[in-house]
């Protein structure tokens, strides 16, 4: 008959009552037995190449973050990209529990080829859908398959907890949503040899299949997987599991790797395992290497059978020493709390063990039985009463061009140690094209595995085309021309060859123009090519003189020069002469243009308006056409009119209507100035028109 495990060694009936001497609870004390599993809590710790168009690099795939008491875990998602994007959104689609959420920014204005944004997630497993907008349009999607909110446990214990195939087969887990970190992601004998915690996976997540293992020290799945199958069922969440179990190591081993104290370990170098820290390094390492990522609920002791040598009040000094070293290794050396586990003695049944002559290590219903019993230990009670160790947000590296083209890549320089996939060891490094990430450690020696991050060949934006919204020769009074640099103005500013900063640039002036685009890591383009303008000549403005009673003259006068007459109301005339017919009494000014062409253009440029001139006609009443000076002096006389004139016909009679001059005007808009002969007397100027005729007597002394 197989005798319960325990009562061979003597193992003390009371040791489950440890935890409540140690912390003073006042719990009800659990019944006599002599063996019993222990249920740890550590509350509130605070912990190349090639390239897709969008990659989610963070978080890793099947990660499992622990849920706050709000059932929530708040977390970062990044990626890479390559192409033009001013937007990249996330969202969570539930695959089982979980609610879905909506599209939700993570990083408005990207720039230098990676991404990074905070979401806030509750309890559930999903997909990750990320998709890259521009103009306010989705051009490119990637998706993560798996990624959850649930409950994270790290387990602890001997053979009865690591497990193996030379004790009974393992189940897998049948629930996707059970996860662990697989051993085969490492190199395990290097990690066995020294214990370095560098040797492990980074955060190589699988679901816990009959063949996969539990990182740190699970090589098979055990009855962990059915736990974990229990707990998703009842809890509706994700569930991921960690162990540092390590087959026919004690309490006291734990307690003397912490206080430094040699003993010998089973294997051809019996001090091999204290040199290095086994056991107790598997736990130290878990708490180091992954829950500052993950989060945790609570580690699992399974301890007993082979500390059947030692008192009571030493077992208590092992525990109490290890929960107090693990607290400080997490990051938090004060929390208080700690659970009973399950009764894995109570009800002995012998097909639950091995048969003689091993008689301690489970059978496959041995398995499933203890499995149940962590079940109905991890109760509703329980969860309420140990509050979570929260994930310790992942440092994501910022880019910036140090030089206008190459690319830095920066964390904070807060951390103890660097390592950047082999480009580097300090908190920057401007290294060659590829995706890089870097794996850092704080002064207590926790780990965090930074978002890869993507130095593209050219981090620079495009070089930029000047484009001209008009013509590049202009006249100055137009106001010129204005240049707009090509390129997405939401991820881009400019910087012109002149220091002007804006898109766009109003320019006046003969001048070479360039411009060169800048994102906001500081990585700027080529400049431009270079974009002429010309500003043409523009006469001077005019001045005005009255050269008779009807007419203005505009000067100066020079070689092509027309003007543009306007009365001062604001009516320009058509009238492209010099010489401007002054119809009515007011004010009269005028400007003056040239026709040029330049570059292959034909431009008009205008002057400004001359200052207004005053002309009064009132004295001249009605009349049409004047004649002046009478007499005349010299024998000559100027005809002036008051319009302008076709087939105008004037003539020059003397007294006794002698001929002297006769010619006839198709068009008249002048002064004319006429001889009136040698002869002293009365002459007679006629005007006439198919419309009017007049006439005007001069004299000659």
């Amino acid at each position: 008959m197989q005798r319960p495990v325990g009562s061979e060694f003597g193992f003390p009936p009371d040791v489950c009552h440890f935890w409540e001497l140690i912390f003073k609870k006042n719990r009800q004390n659990p019944p006599e037995m002599p063996f019993c599993a222990l249920l740890l809590v550590l509350l509130n710790i605070v912990p190349h190449l090639v390239w897709s168009q969008l990659q989610i690099t963070y978080p890793a795939n099947r990660i499992v973050y622990q849920r706050d008491v709000n059932n929530a875990a708040t977390f970062t998602v990044a990626g890479t990209y390559s192409q033009l994007l001013d937007r990249v959104e996330a969202r969570f689609v539930p695959v089982q529990g979980g609610i879905a959420t909506g599209w939700t920014l993570l990083e408005a204005r990207p720039a230098g080829g990676s991404f990074a944004g905070q979401v806030t997630l509750q309890g559930g497993w999903y997909s990750l859908e990320v998709r890259g907008m521009l103009n306010g349009n989705p051009v490119v999607t990637a998706t993560l398959e798996r990624v959850g909110v649930g409950e994270v446990f790290l387990i602890m214990g001997h053979s009865n907890a690591q497990g193996g195939v030379k004790y009974s087969p393992s189940r897998p887990a049948t629930d996707d949503r059970v996860n662990s970190v697989d051993l085969s992601k490492y190199d395990f004998k290097g990690y066995n040899n020294n214990a370095d915690p560098t040797f492990m996976s980074k955060l190589d997540f699988i679901q816990l299949c009959d063949t996969c293992s539990i990182a740190p020290y699970n090589s098979i799945p055990w009855l962990w997987s059915q736990l974990g199958d229990s707990l998703a069922k009842k809890l509706d969440v994700p569930i991921l599991l960690y162990s540092a179990a390590y087959g026919g190591t004690n309490m006291e081993q734990n307690y003397k790797v912490i206080k430094g104290i040699p003993f010998t370990l089973f294997g051809p170098d019996p001090f091999a395992g204290f040199r290095i820290g086994h056991p107790y390094s598997n736990l130290k390492n878990a708490l180091l290497r992954y829950v500052p990522t993950t989060g945790l609920r609570a580690i699992l002791a399974l301890h007993g059978e082979n500390d059947v040598g030692s008192s009571k009040d030493d077992v208590i000094k092992y525990y109490q020493t290890t929960i107090e070293q693990s607290r400080i290794d997490a990051g938090q050396p004060t929390t208080p709390n700690v659970f009973r586990g399950p009764d894995l003695d109570q009800n002995p049944d012998p097909s639950f063990r091995r048969p003689a002559p091993d008689l301690l290590h489970y059978t496959e219903a041995g398995q499933a039985e203890m499995a149940r019993r962590w079940n109905r230990a991890l109760d509703d009670a329980f969860f309420a009463l140990a509050p979570p160790v929260l994930p310790i947000p992942v440092p994501v590296a910022t880019a910036r061009c140090n030089d206008g083209t190459r690319l830095t890549l920066s964390l904070p320089a807060t951390f103890a140690s660097y390592s950047w996939d082999g480009a580097g060891n300090a908190p920057s490094i401007t290294p060659a094209p590829g995706t890089y990430s870097a794996t850092v450690r704080d002064a207590k020696g926790r780990f965090w595995f930074s978002p890869a991050a993507l130095v593209p060949t050219n981090p620079a934006p495009p070089r930029p085309t000047l484009t001209a919204q008009g013509k590049t020769t202009f006249c100055s009074e137009s106001g010129g021309v204005t240049l707009v640099a090509s390129g997405n103005p939401l991820d881009t500013t400019y910087r012109w060859n002149e220091g002007q900063n804006q898109r766009s640039l109003r320019v006046n002036r003969t001048g070479e123009f360039t411009v060169r685009a800048y994102n906001r890591i500081g990585c700027f383009s080529e400049a431009s090519s270079v974009l002429r303008t010309t500003q043409a000549p523009v006469p001077e403005a005019p001045s005005l003189a009255k050269t008779g009673p009807f007419t203005l003259r505009a000067t100066p006068r020079t070689p092509s020069v027309e003007y543009d007459w306007q009365v001062a109301t604001g009516d320009t005339l058509s009238k492209r002469a010099e010489y401007f017919k002054t119809s009515t009494s007011a004010a009269y000014r005028a400007r003056s243009y040239n026709p040029v062409r330049l570059n292959g253009e034909s431009l008009v440029c205008r002057s400004a308006w001359s200052l207004p001139f005053g002309v009064d006609l009132s004295e001249f009443g009605q009349e049409q056409f004047i004649v002046y000076p009478v007499p005349s002096a010299d024998g000559f006389v100027t005809l002036d009119s008051r319009l302008e004139w076709s087939n105008l016909s004037v003539s020059v009679v003397t007294g006794d209507g002698k001929v002297i001059f006769q010619q006839i005007y198709p068009s008249f808009d002048g002064r004319l100035r006429l001889f009136l002969g040698q002869q002293s007397g009365k002459v007679y100027i006629h005007a006439q028109t198919p419309d009017v005729r007049a006439t005007k007597a001069a004299l000659v002394p």
